[in-house]
């Protein structure tokens, strides 16, 4: 049984938001990318290349499957990370960046920046860029807000941290808890070129979350394939730097 979501509950603890309170969730303001073109994108160039990402990383049921079905299908995508995440799992994000995907950070805690001060905001992507940086020695020049929330003070404090905010313009809709089949369906009715598809990992999340997700890849993949696009990592679709030197 799926259990209520607490205000007082992490995101990325077992607990699975209500639909009333997700459907609020996952919503991008076209107002505040707009204001800081070149640093927020939300998809890339019209050409046939498509971006699968991955929030809430690293887990270690569900990234092993992901990385066998990357592996099988020789496609690269493009995780964002939870510091508290990395911290349980340096293992599973070290073999994450040695098979040649992208690391991202996505805050410490999955909260909602918008509602932080500067300095709280600060210190949530800071905290998580030094777990990545202790696990694989890169710091990721790639950031995502949970739930897409920005605001105009919150989105300045993390481009003057030297990164490149990245959105989406497909939602998976795997959050919600859908089925591997309803899952591949969403995602292969709305993708086009230049699609950035917003998935999950679920670091310790849901079991019915994590395995729709995972059974729905080789089937996105193949269509997507088959229909002429090539997968490629947010960096190689948006031409921009992974990583910071």
């Amino acid at each position: 049984m799926i259990n209520q979501y607490p205000n007082s509950q992490p995101y990325f603890s077992s607990y699975i938001p209500p639909v009333a309170v997700k459907q609020q969730h996952y919503q991008i303001d076209p107002n505040v990318a707009a204001k800081f073109p070149g640093n927020i994108f939300t998809q890339g160039p019209s050409f046939k290349y498509v971006a699968l990402t991955f929030d809430d990383a690293p887990d270690s049921l569900f990234a092993p499957v992901m990385l066998d079905i990357f592996s099988r299908y020789n496609i690269k995508v493009t995780f964002f990370c939870l510091g508290n995440c990395v911290h349980q799992n340096s293992d599973m994000l070290k073999q994450i960046a040695r098979e040649g995907h992208i690391i991202g950070n996505h805050t410490y805690d999955h909260v909602d920046l918008s509602k932080l001060p500067p300095n709280q905001v600060r210190d949530q992507i800071q905290r998580t860029a030094d777990e990545i940086y202790r696990a694989i020695g890169l710091k990721t020049a790639l950031f995502r807000p949970p739930f897409g929330f920005l605001s105009d003070e919150s989105a300045q404090v993390i481009i003057s941290m030297g990164y490149k905010i990245i959105m989406w313009n497909v939602d998976s809709y795997d959050w919600m808890g859908l089925t591997g089949p309803g899952i591949t369906g969403r995602v292969n009715a709305n993708v086009s070129p230049g699609s950035i598809v917003l998935m999950h990992n679920a670091c310790s999340g849901s079991t019915e979350s994590g395995t729709g997700t995972t059974q729905s890849l080789p089937f996105i993949i193949e269509t997507l394939k088959a229909s002429g696009y090539t997968f490629v990592t947010i960096p190689a679709l948006l031409n921009i730097p992974a990583y910071n030197s």
